[in-house]
């Protein structure tokens, strides 16, 4: 398969990609920075020789995402996979205390951003007649309320509405559009965030994101229909973690909030 993943070279977003380049599927990558998609095809195109392209990205400006969706179509002729990825979250404070442009650059990048990816990944797949969209799903998505992630987790709530609808629009054609929860991984979006009153939490309920990719793309590869949830973080995966929570302590963060630096390879389920 040819699968295309926004926001790509770090976090998830490149889990996701190795994820699939593993199972043996093409993948085109993408970052606003030119040097880490340089960087990472170098690299990935060691392992995986003529599987693996990139090409730079900012999601907020429409051209810029059509022309990568242009770009898969002339490197390959048709995309099966589309991923929007490409999220950020700059702030943890109440909402009073956030700057303007930080509540604008969010807003920017995690709706209207998603939203000029699922525009132009739709017009391809209708014309092709098939393909399968995913939205990345997050804090905020399930209605349930965060102080302090207010922008963040509006711009979440919004991803199964959009899916939701978008599935509606492309109901009987041979498009599914659904979205995928990875819960909390740990990646840029969470370090910043961890204090000695919450490193707790996050010890319990974060994973890596290797981890959390292996359980989603096995899921996204055989997904049919459409409106459909991958979760990797379910209510019963909660419940267990917090029963053995004991196990869980310091597993990321130290009892300070402090990222351990030396994460152990290891996947407590």
């Amino acid at each position: 398969m040819f699968v295309v993943i926004t926001g790509s070279t770090k976090g998830i977003g490149l889990a996701l990609a190795e994820h699939f380049l593993s199972s043996g599927d093409h993948v085109l990558i993408s970052s606003r920075s030119s040097d880490s998609i340089d960087v990472l095809v170098t690299r990935l195109s060691k392992i995986y020789p003529d599987m693996i392209i990139g090409k730079t990205c900012d999601v907020t400006n429409y051209i810029s995402v059509a022309d990568l969706a242009t770009f898969a179509i002339i490197k390959w002729g048709k995309i099966d996979i589309w991923v929007n990825n490409a999220g950020i979250n700059l702030d943890y404070d109440d909402l009073v205390n956030v700057p303007p442009d930080n509540i604008e650059r969010t807003v920017k990048t995690n709706i209207v951003g998603t939203l000029f990816g699922c525009k132009v990944a739709l017009k391809i797949m209708q014309k092709q007649g098939y393909g399968r969209l995913f939205n990345m799903a997050g804090l905020g998505s399930s209605g349930r309320l965060s102080p302090k992630l207010a922008t963040y987790g509006t711009t979440k709530r919004s991803i199964p509405y959009l899916s939701q609808t978008l599935a509606e629009e492309n109901n009987g054609t041979n498009i599914g559009i659904h979205t995928i929860s990875p819960g909390m991984v740990i990646t840029d979006l969470i370090i910043p965030h961890v204090t000695s009153e919450n490193a707790n939490i996050f010890n319990i309920l974060c994973e890596k994101p290797d981890v959390v990719a292996n359980f989603l793309v096995p899921r996204m590869r055989k997904i049919t229909g459409t409106a459909k949830q991958i979760n990797y973080l379910t209510r019963r995966k909660v419940i267990w973690r917090f029963i053995t929570s004991r196990k869980r302590k310091n597993r990321f963060f130290n009892d300070e909030g402090n990222k351990i630096d030396d994460l152990k390879d290891r996947h407590i389920v």
